[in-house]
C-alpha cells in the first residue's frame, strides 16, 4: 500500500527541519557513548570509532531515504513492499514494543538524573510518570510542533554542550590513533534502530536534495554530540547538574541544567511517539491522529509506572532493536537486488526476504541466549550504578 504524499501534513520541511528533528532527539545515553569508547581504547581510538560508525549509519540513511523518497513511504508502508503484509504487520508489533522500551527507559533515565535535585518526599517515579503524562500531551501537536519544538530546542541543547566544554573540557587526547571494530560497531548500532525508521520522518521532506543535506547535517551533530564526554568526562547522569552557572546563583544555576536534560527528554520522546504511529497509521487508518499519538504516550508512561526491573526491559529492548536493524539489513539488500536487477518485487521475493528476517530474528533470541545482557545500551546505564 502507497500513501499519497497529500495525504499526511508537513510535507515541506526543509534540511534543516528535518536534521534538527534529529539532531534535538540525542538523549544523554548518546553522550556517554564518547567516555565508554575512551575507558576501553583511549580518547584518539573513540573519536575514529565515532566519526567511522557514524560514517556507516550515513551510508544506511542514505539507502533508506532513498527506498521511500518516491512516495513518500513510512518505514511499515516499505516493509509492505519489500515483506509483504505479515512482514508489515509484523513489523508493528515490533516497533511499538520497541517504543514502549524506548519511553520507559528514557523516563526511567531522566527520573534518575534528576533525583538530586528532587524534594526528598518526591519520589522519581512519580516525576517520570508526569513527564511522561506531559510529554503525551504535547505530542497531540502532531509533526508541525515536534518540528518547531526541535528548532527551537537545538540552538539550546548545543549552546549548553558548547558551554559545558569550555568551563570542564579537557582536550588533551590520549591514546595512539587507530580502528576499533567493536567501538564502531557499538556507535553505530546506538542509533541503528532510529536510522531505519529515518523514512517516517523523511517522508515530510520538501525534495531529496533536502533529505540528502539533512541526513548529511544529522550525522554531524551524532558526532559532535557524541564526542563531548571524549573532551568532558561524564561518569554519571548527576554530572549534568552540577551548578556551573555561578553568575546566576546556586537555584538558578542548575536550573539551566535541568533544562538541558527534560528538553533532551521531550525531543527524543516526541520522536519516539511519532517512529510508533506509523504502526497505528497502518493498523487504524481511520483513528484520530491527534488522539492515536496521546494513546501511544499515556501507553508508554503507563508501562514506566509498573515495571520495575530496569535489567528486563534493557535486555527487551536490546532484542527489539536487533530485530529492526534486521529489518534494515533486509530491506537494503532487497533494495540493492532490485536496483541491479531491474525488477519489481514480487510475491514470492517478499515471502523469501520475510523468512530471511524471521530467521535473522530467531539467530538474535539464540545469540541472547548464550550471551545474556550483551546489550550497549545495558552497559551504559549500568556503569551509572
Amino acid at each position: 500500500m502507497v500513501k499519497n504524499k497529500f495525504s499526511f501534513p508537513d510535507h515541506n520541511q526543509n534540511f534543516w527541519q528535518l536534521a534538527s528533528i534529529q539532531a534535538a532527539s540525542q538523549g544523554i545515553v548518546a553522550i556517554l557513548v564518547g567516555e565508554n569508547l575512551v575507558r576501553q581504547h583511549g580518547s584518539l581510538v573513540a573519536l575514529t570509532s565515532i566519526c567511522i560508525g557514524n560514517l556507516l549509519l550515513w551510508l544506511i540513511g542514505l539507502g533508506v531515504i532513498s527506498m521511500s523518497a518516491k512516495n513518500r513511504q513510512n518505514l511499515i508502508q516499505v516493509v509492505q513492499e519489500y515483506l509483504g503484509k505479515s512482514g508489515g504487520l509484523s513489523v508493528v508489533v515490533i516497533l511499538m514494543s520497541a517504543f514502549i522500551f524506548w519511553y520507559t527507559i528514557e523516563l526511567q533515565i531522566t527520573a534518575k538524573t534528576l533525583s538530586p535535585v528532587l524534594p526528598s518526599n518526591l519520589k522519581p517515579e512519580f516525576v517520570g510518570l508526569g513527564l511522561g503524562i506531559l510529554i503525551s500531551l504535547i505530542s497531540i501537536g502532531g509533526i508541525r510542533l515536534i518540528k518547531w519544538i526541535s528548532v527551537v530546542s537545538v540552538p539550546f541543547i548545543f549552546s549548553f554542550i558548547i558551554y559545558k566544554l569550555v568551563i570542564h573540557g579537557d582536550f588533551s587526547l590520549h591514546g595512539s590513533w587507530g580502528i576499533s571494530f567493536s567501538g564502531v560497531i557499538l556507535v553505530a548500532s546506538l542509533t541503528l534502530p532510529g536510522t531505519v525508521n529515518f523514512p517516517t520522518f523523511f517522508r515530510h521532506s520538501h525534495s531529496r536534495a533536502d533529505s540528502i543535506l539533512a541526513l548529511t547535517l544529522t550525522i554531524v551533530c551524532y558526532i559532535a554530540f557524541q564526542s563531548v564526554s571524549v573532551f568532558f568526562v561524564v561518569n554519571s547522569p548527576y554530572d549534568f547538574l552540577m551548578g556551573d552557572f555561578d553568575l546566576l546563583g546556586s537555584v538558578y544555576g542548575k536550573a539551566i541544567p535541568v533544562l538541558f536534560v527534560l528538553t533532551t527528554l521531550i525531543c527524543l520522546n516526541l520522536v519516539n511517539i511519532y517512529f510508533a504511529s506509523a504502526g497505528l497509521e497502518i493498523l487504524c487508518p481511520k483513528f484520530p491522529v491527534a488522539k492515536g499519538y496521546l494513546l501511544i504516550g499515556l501507553l508508554g508512561s503507563f508501562v514506566f509506572l509498573i515495571i520495575k526491573r530496569m535489567e528486563w526491559v534493557l535486555t527487551a529492548e536490546n532484542i527489539v532493536n536487533s530485530f529492526i536493524i534486521n529489518v534494515g539489513v533486509v530491506l537494503l539488500l532487497s533494495y540493492f537486488v532490485k536496483i541491479f536487477s531491474g525488477r519489481k518485487i514480487l510475491q514470492s521475493g517478499r515471502t523469501i526476504n520475510y523468512i530471511c528476517w524471521v530467521i535473522g530474528c530467531v539467530s538474535v533470541v539464540v545469540a541472547q541466549n548464550f550471551y545474556p545482557g550483551n546489550s550497549n545500551k545495558v552497559c551504559l546505564y549500568q556503569d551509572w550504578e
